[in-house]
């Protein structure tokens, strides 16, 4: 389905009515981090099926529910699982949470996704720091009518991943001891694994990580004039590079391994 303002305002409207303070963060948690935001105390709860209009994902690894609490006095808002492009239906699915979120007065995302390594440095249970990423799927979130409200028609993307974000990311992992990759993100739709060949021509054209979201979001927030900032867990070696076969258990499994320093770090940075 194609959304129109109104809807989205519906949404936020929803939210504001059950929220006491608005929330100026977003995090979106990716597979196998469910819990890696433990540290922020949760004033309230909303399970996406019960918001207007927001999708719900058909990912297991994901909760599909909204967290809003504090932390350190700012307000933080949680969306616990995303609803992925290759799931079906109209891509402004994949941003219609953060979208509703903006309208509420949110500026700062933090991403975080599961990803396949395609740089040899990266080791499964690594945490990477997103620096840009390559999108040729030939899908953007931003393509069609555009929506005056959350930004121009022809929003430049120089600087997706802020720099000054960065900046305090990698000053909190220096503090914590936290190795911190410095890497570019592919983007594939999925939901099939790459193959050998592809993941090849990833490395010819610059990727470190190869993954299946995280894009359209980070796009999106950039054309709201949002600042942005993009974590990976390497949670597996992309497909030819260890000879090995794929699979989601070994994500989740990855993903879970690297949540307690995913947890120190995000908390570190808020």
């Amino acid at each position: 389905m194609s959304y129109d303002f109104s809807q989205y305002e519906q949404s936020r409207d929803y939210i504001a009515s059950k929220i006491n303070a608005r929330p100026e963060t977003v995090i979106i948690l990716g597979s196998g981090l469910r819990c890696c935001t433990d540290f922020i105390v949760p004033e309230h709860t909303l399970f996406y099926k019960d918001i207007p209009y927001f999708p719900v994902s058909q990912n297991k690894a994901h909760d599909s529910c909204l967290a809003i609490g504090c932390h350190n006095g700012r307000c933080v808002a949680v969306l616990k699982g995303r609803k992925h492009f290759y799931e079906g239906g109209d891509i402004a699915e994949t941003v219609y949470a953060l979208r509703t979120l903006f309208l509420l007065g949110a500026k700062i995302l933090i991403l975080t996704n599961a990803a396949g390594a395609v740089n040899t440095s990266c080791k499964p249970g690594d945490i990477a720091l997103l620096t840009d990423h390559i999108n040729l799927t030939g899908h953007n979130v931003l393509a069609g009518e555009n929506i005056e409200e959350f930004g121009p028609r022809f929003p430049d993307m120089t600087e997706v991943y802020s720099k000054n974000l960065r900046d305090k990311a990698l000053a909190a992992a220096d503090s914590l001891q936290i190795p911190l990759h410095k890497s570019v993100y592919y983007y594939f739709t999925g939901p099939s694994y790459e193959t050998p060949a592809e993941i090849r021509a990833v490395r010819a054209l610059g990727g470190d990580l190869v993954g299946m979201s995280t894009v359209h979001e980070a796009v999106a927030a950039s054309h709201m004039g949002m600042e942005v900032c993009g974590f990976s867990v390497v949670t597996n070696m992309a497909a030819g590079m260890t000879g090995e076969k794929l699979s989601d258990e070994e994500v989740v499994i990855n993903g879970q391994k690297a949540q307690q320093r995913m947890e120190k770090l995000l908390s570190a940075m808020l």
